[in-house]
């Protein structure tokens, strides 16, 4: 029970081995159009990601939320229509499988072998029962090593069954410096 006692503020958690770079029009940096995503429900950025590449980030999957569009950011595409960007997230999964992901995280007017993969920023709003699932996960798993790492994905997937987490696709593009081999400047 190390966190629960968390203070209720929102935290906003960005990757560490993560760059990021605005696309939007009017160059809003992607933390700036999280931030105007927010509505108080616990958000994560989302970007459009093929499906050769899935099996390298947390992906998502849920329905898109076409109410109320005037009220929250939308970006205009080529057609000058404005497309929706929150999506009530369904489902989390850390690194799925080409198959996984053709299965079960096809979202409804994505492109077919496109999915919504995690952006690498979040805002939290229940942070102290976040904290607290991996506090309770990395004890269960023990200090092995050859236990399981532990996984966001995870955390959040439960923070969503349980408090609600949105999703939000942000005009922009995130590198993964980490962990990968080619994840190197001259492969971007």
């Amino acid at each position: 029970l190390r966190f629960r006692s968390w203070p209720k503020a929102p935290t906003l958690l960005l990757l560490g081995d993560h760059l990021y770079t605005t696309a939007h029009p009017e160059g809003t940096s992607c933390v700036r159009q999280l931030l105007a995503a927010y509505t108080g429900t616990s958000v994560m950025a989302l970007q459009r990601t093929a499906e050769a590449h899935v099996h390298r980030y947390g992906c998502a999957t849920g329905k898109w939320d076409i109410s109320g569009k005037a009220s929250w950011p939308t970006r205009f595409g080529d057609g000058g229509d404005a497309e929706p960007r929150r999506v009530h997230l369904t489902m989390l999964v850390e690194k799925p499988t080409a198959e996984f992901a053709a299965t079960n995280l096809a979202v409804p007017g994505l492109p077919e072998g496109t999915y919504l993969s995690a952006f690498g920023l979040y805002i939290i709003t229940e942070t102290g029962a976040l904290l607290q699932w991996l506090a309770d996960a990395a004890d269960a798993r023990g200090a092995s090593p050859t236990a399981p790492p532990l996984q966001l994905t995870e955390a959040l997937d439960v923070l969503r069954a349980e408090s609600g987490l949105q999703g939000y696709l942000v005009d922009g593009t995130r590198f993964d410096i980490g962990g990968e081999p080619q994840a190197t400047p001259s492969s971007f």
